[in-house]
């Protein structure tokens, strides 16, 4: 006999030895381990939305989904979403179903829809057998190499090749970049930069997303977790975040992302004026060459892709996908289409174990 019940304190150090041996992170620290799992997962606030586990006999966990309350506004209204996490199942229980029965107990939730958005082919099936979806243009992201020699070298050469070859590439590039209408050219924005704010974002968003029926409704202490959730990493990156501004010192966008360890310069959340969306990404190529990016890494966000056409960029599916279940045909169909602003500061990428 199974029970599946909401997560608590006393069951963070078997979920986290769970977690550990499923995903083959043995060498993590136990004490890392159970601060993530408390921070991230038990519920704080009114707001919060309870993580499942599933017990067996005895007390033993033989499973985990991890949520976090992420709030909307729908229409003008007020909407719940629930982000699933960390879904893990024991191997020798997976032939109980007990990822089925997790899954359906979670959809069940008081939550106005659920959604996922780093999600693997197995979650992909059991979600869509349970009534969940796939959106398939969520699972478009997009590569804008910044220095397509050296991200070369970087992936396909050996690591001492491409230290003896770095300096070559700089220099091709910086050939290839002084040609006239060259896609990877230095061009000088518009629009000016500043350290980006939780306040000015959230003055802001509802200007930038008119053309969303569906956008993030932050309020201050949970933009400021996330942002601070999304630069805590353990690889030596770091996070940019940068407000710009036109000729006339009003908001034309902003911008955040990771700039990793390995080069890549990872999107986390794109906004901008419909009329400024091509200054925006140009002054985001821009700041994260001069920041040492190989290559701007994204989600294809609604509005982005006509911006990004007048780059030279390529488009690929990762590994995972973001799936939706709503019992409000409405919701599904805005996120399906162009008509939600999702971006992946609201997903997965603030719940990593790092």
């Amino acid at each position: 006999m199974h029970l599946i019940r909401e997560f608590e304190a006393n069951d963070i150090e078997q979920v986290a030895n769970l977690h550990r041996n499923a995903f083959k992170l043995e060498g993590q620290p136990l004490d890392q381990y159970h601060a993530y799992f408390y921070e991230r997962f038990l519920p704080r606030g009114v707001d919060s939305l309870p993580s499942l586990v599933c017990e067996a006999e005895r007390g033993r966990i033989l499973g985990f989904l991890g949520v976090a309350a992420r709030h909307f506004s729908f229409g003008g209204r007020k909407i719940t979403g629930a982000l699933s996490s960390q879904f893990v199942v024991h191997p020798e229980a997976r032939h109980r179903l007990l990822a089925i029965h997790l899954l359906r107990e979670f959809f069940n939730g008081c939550q106005d829809f659920s959604f996922t958005d780093e999600a693997s082919e197995l979650s992909q099936k059991i979600w869509v057998a349970l009534g969940g979806s796939v959106a398939p243009l969520r699972g478009i992201h997009w590569i804008v190499p910044l220095r397509p020699a050296r991200l070369a070298c970087q992936k396909y050469a050996p690591p001492w090749i491409a230290d003896a070859l770095d300096g070559t590439a700089e220099i091709l590039r910086r050939l290839i970049s002084s040609i006239p209408h060259s896609t990877l050219r230095n061009s000088v924005s518009v629009l000016r930069g500043e350290p980006l704010s939780a306040e000015a974002m959230l003055a802001c968003l509802d200007d930038l997303t008119p053309e969303c029926l569906l956008r993030p409704r932050y309020d201050a202490v949970s933009l400021n977790e996330l942002i601070e959730h999304a630069g805590r990493k353990s690889n030596g990156g770091r996070l940019r975040k940068v407000l710009l501004r036109d000729s006339e010192n009003a908001v034309a966008g902003w911008y955040l992302y990771y700039r990793e360890a390995n080069g890549l310069a990872e999107v986390l959340q794109l906004a901008s004026r419909e009329d400024n969306q091509m200054d925006v990404v140009e002054h985001m190529a821009s700041d994260a060459r001069a920041h040492g990016a190989n290559a701007l890494v994204g989600r294809l966000e609604p509005g982005l892709a006509q911006s990004l056409a007048n780059r030279f960029c390529l488009l690929f599916r990762r590994q995972y996908a973001m799936l939706v279940h709503s019992r409000f045909p409405e919701i599904r169909d805005a996120i399906h289409s162009q008509g939600a602003f999702i971006s992946r500061l609201d997903g997965e990428w603030c719940l990593r174990f790092a």
